[in-house]
């Protein structure tokens, strides 16, 4: 239970027992991976700097395929994927209460993307003759799905850039809320420093 927590954790530290595991690959003796996957993203985004709305407003992706078996099914994995960690760059925090339950357990706490979180313009491309010559694929082709979650780091730097260019403008500096992930409407807003008093005309 949630009590024994403490508890357990003062036991294992007592008694010397590891609370963490970790591993070690070694390039002589293991096999890392067969091939790379490569892409290049383009991410444009622009936030309220009063009430830390941010919207991507397009996104422009080239991925490596190799030789899409389906490039259709390869297409929805990559958009997929995209929004997938839009979510883990700018929606999905995970909050937990001092007694390690977790409090956000609906979607009015925990924000997950939705359809109003789609880029407005987004647009992806495979590049051509790229063809995969591991062994271990399938007719030439990568995986495409799991790769293209790296692609949402573009937007969260392109949300970031947006917040860096309001503390240029309002003369401020860049606040420690900008490097914190996920960067939510609250983490944005307070990162942006600004509020409703500095737009009363003097």
């Amino acid at each position: 239970t949630a009590q024994d927590w403490p508890a357990l954790v003062s036991e294992a530290f007592a008694g010397g027992v590891p609370l963490a595991s970790c591993g070690w690959y070694f390039r002589s003796s293991g096999k890392l991976f067969d091939y790379a996957t490569q892409g290049v993203v383009c991410a444009e985004a622009e936030v309220d700097a009063l009430t830390g709305e941010c919207c991507v407003r397009r996104v422009d992706i080239l991925m490596d395929q190799g030789t899409p078996l389906n490039p259709l099914v390869d297409l929805g994995q990559v958009e997929g994927a995209l929004l997938m960690s839009l979510g883990f760059f700018l929606t999905e925090e995970v909050i937990f209460g001092p007694n390690g339950d977790q409090l956000t357990l609906g979607a009015w706490e925990y924000k997950p993307p939705a359809a109003h979180d789609i880029p407005i313009a987004l647009h992806v491309r495979f590049e051509k003759k790229v063809p995969n010559p591991s062994p271990s694929a399938v007719l030439g082709s990568k995986a495409s799905g799991e790769p293209a979650m790296a692609c949402g780091a573009a937007c969260m730097f392109a949300v970031r850039d947006a917040i860096r260019a309001v503390c240029v403008e309002s003369g401020g500096e860049l606040q420690t809320e900008a490097f914190e992930l996920p960067l939510t409407v609250e983490r944005i807003q307070r990162a942006c420093g600004v509020s409703a008093a500095d737009f009363v005309l003097k």
